[in-house]
C-alpha cells in the first residue's frame, strides 16, 4: 500500500518550538545530523508493505532538495490544515493510483518509528474491513520507554488510559467522507463545548469522567463519520507511534537516541 506523510505545520511565534524552528517547517528539525522527515521516510521505505510514499506540505524546492528524493513519489503543495493536507495525499492517490484502496497515514515528527513497526501495524488493521484505524499505545508502554514525555493520555473505562498515535491505517473511500466535520472537529479539539455540539454532550460527559469504553468512542467515530463501521482501534505494541515532537522537551527526548 502507499504512505502520506502530513509534513506542512510551520509553528507560529507563540508556539513553544517557535525558538527551535524559527519560521521554518518542523518537519525539517534535526535530528542527529538529518531532517526529521527523513527518519520517518526511511522508515517507510524500510516497510515490506509501503510502496510509494506522497509527502503533503514541504513546499520550499531547498528542504525538497535535502532529502533522498528516490525515497518519495511525489511532493504535494501546502493545502492549509492537517484535514486539507490529507485530503490532498487521498485525492492525488485516487487520481494516480487508482488501485490504492487502503492507506497508511503518519505525521512527520515521528522519527523513532522503524519499518518492522510500521508492518506490524498494517497486519494488526487486516482485514482492513473498517474505514479508519486508530492506533492507540497504552501510557504504561509509553512510560516504560519514555518516562519523562508527558505524553497527554485519555482515561476510557475501566482505568484504561491511552496515548494516540501519530500513524493510522484508512481506505481511500475516506475521501467520500464530511471534509468540513473533520475541520471543525480539528479546531473543536481544545473546547469541550465545541467537541460537545459535534459527538453529543453524553458522550463527552462519559469521556471526561472515564465512563466511556473504547467500544463506545470506536461506535461514535463510525456515527459521526454516517458509516455502518465502527472506527477501528488497534492496540499496538509500540510506543514510538506515539512518540512526536510537538513540545520542546519532547524534541530533546527523541534527539537523545540519536546521540547513541
Amino acid at each position: 500500500m502507499d504512505a502520506i506523510v502530513i509534513a506542512g505545520g510551520i509553528p507560529h511565534v507563540d508556539h513553544p518550538l517557535y525558538h527551535l524552528t524559527q519560521g521554518r517547517p518542523k518537519a525539517m528539525l534535526d535530528m542527529g545530523g538529518r531532517p526529521m522527515i527523513e527518519w520517518v521516510l526511511f522508515a517507510l521505505n524500510q516497510a515490506d508493505q509501503i510502496e510509494d510514499v506522497i509527502v503533503v506540505g514541504l513546499d520550499d524546492p531547498a528542504d525538497q532538495e535535502r532529502l533522498d528524493k528516490r525515497s518519495v513519489a511525489t511532493f504535494i503543495p501546502n493545502q492549509g490544515s492537517l484535514v486539507a493536507n490529507g485530503m490532498a495525499g487521498l485525492r492525488w492517490l485516487r487520481r494516480h493510483k487508482s488501485q490504492s484502496k487502503v492507506v497508511v497515514g503518519c505525521s512527520s515528527d515521528i522519527p523513532h518509528i522503524e519499518g518492522h513497526m510500521i508492518d506490524a501495524l498494517i497486519d494488526l488493521c487486516r482485514p482492513f474491513d473498517r474505514l479508519f484505524y486508530y492506533p492507540v499505545i497504552s501510557r504504561k508502554k509509553v512510560e516504560t520507554v519514555y518516562p519523562q514525555a508527558r505524553r497527554t493520555y485519555t482515561r476510557f473505562k475501566g482505568g484504561v488510559e491511552v496515548a494516540g498515535a501519530d500513524i493510522f491505517v484508512l481506505q481511500t473511500a475516506f475521501l467520500d467522507t464530511d471534509h468540513q466535520l473533520w475541520e471543525k472537529l480539528t479546531n473543536a479539539r481544545k473546547s469541550p463545548l465545541q467537541v460537545a455540539r459535534l459527538i453529543g454532550f453524553l458522550t463527552l460527559f462519559k469521556l471526561v469522567f472515564g465512563q466511556l469504553s473504547l467500544a463506545e468512542a470506536a461506535a461514535t467515530g463510525g456515527r459521526i463519520l454516517s458509516s455502518d463501521r465502527p472506527i477501528g482501534i488497534v492496540f499496538p505494541d509500540h510506543p514510538e507511534l506515539a512518540m512526536d515532537g510537538d513540545k520542546p522537551h519532547q524534541v530533546r527526548i527523541l534527539r537523545e537516541r540519536f546521540k547513541d
